[in-house]
């Protein structure tokens, strides 16, 4: 069974439901269809492709990764025409997926436009978190889902769909989110307990329609309203003054030591899988769930 410190003092204060109702037809990584690929396995960095022609993603595999050190993961999604960076991993390299043993997913659409069947785009990104499901052992809910510009509207549309608490706790892949700059339009209340990583720079604050410097303090003070009723306070919005429409090295240091506290407080860190016994598998999912007391 996996290690893990325990702290007594706790950031979070949360009620998470042990069942409640899915979301209609669910999601695809839910569905237990997938079957792992010629690439299960697989160390290092590559491309694969999904079942919607020009929707590709590459898996960036981290070497603390093993059967015996299950994973999280980690999605990316490019901004308008920059889908040529999605074999790039050295923003999130080291900094997540080493640092955190998270196994890496950049989604590449290779049309370069994430306003144009943004549905699609989604349905191929949850196809892709499936494949690596399937492919590699992954702690389902640990993980981190982010977005650049454009890249926040398929973001968005997964969030809205799969990431409210009328799913299954860890139906959701992720205990955090990140908006670097990005077009994140949904609401970004009433999720499962996640911190949250939000940062713009006033370069970019008048950029988009709505803009930058409307959406991002908006999505802050969404979620600065929910925490004030009870749900996690983790949430770090941050104004880098002078930069421009990038991703700032420092945003994403930020970002990862929101995870880096969430991970403790909220994540689960057993792999489920390994304990499937009848009498094992109540005590996992409580574990993971932090109700040591029941467990």
């Amino acid at each position: 069974m996996a290690s893990r410190r325990f702290l007594v003092l706790f950031l979070c204060v949360f009620a998470v439901p042990l069942r409640v109702c899915g979301a209609a037809g669910g999601a695809i990584w839910d569905q237990n269809t997938m079957k792992p690929s010629e690439d299960k396995g697989r160390a290092g960095t590559y491309q694969r492709k999904t079942s919607h022609p020009g929707y590709n993603y590459y898996v960036n595999v981290p070497k603390s990764y093993s059967e015996s050190n299950p994973a999280g993961i980690h999605i990316f999604f490019h901004g308008q025409g920059s889908q040529g960076g999605a074999k790039s991993f050295w923003l999130w390299g080291e900094k997540f997926c080493e640092k955190h043993n998270l196994i890496g997913i950049n989604m590449e659409y290779t049309d370069g436009d994430n306003s144009k069947d943004t549905a699609g785009k989604a349905l191929a990104a949850e196809e892709a978190i499936a494949q690596t499901m399937a492919d590699y052992k992954v702690i389902r809910g640990r993980g981190v889902i982010s977005s650049f510009s454009g890249g926040g509207l398929v973001h968005g549309r997964i969030h809205s769909a799969y990431g409210g608490k009328n799913t299954l706790r860890f139906s959701w892949p992720f205990n955090h989110s990140a908006i670097y700059g990005s077009n994140f339009w949904r609401n970004a209340a009433g999720t499962h307990p996640m911190s949250w990583f939000i940062g713009v720079g006033t370069e970019e604050w008048n950029m988009g329609m709505p803009t930058l410097g409307s959406s991002q303090p908006q999505r802050a003070q969404e979620l600065y309203s929910e925490a004030a009723r009870g749900a996690c306070p983790d949430v770090y919005f941050k104004v880098i003054k002078g930069k421009g429409h990038v991703i700032a090295d420092e945003d994403v240091a930020a970002s990862a030591e929101c995870f880096a506290r969430s991970d403790v407080f909220l994540a689960p860190y057993i792999y489920a899988g390994d304990y499937e016994e009848r009498e094992l598998a109540p005590i996992v999912q409580l574990a993971n769930m932090h109700e040591y007391a029941k467990a």
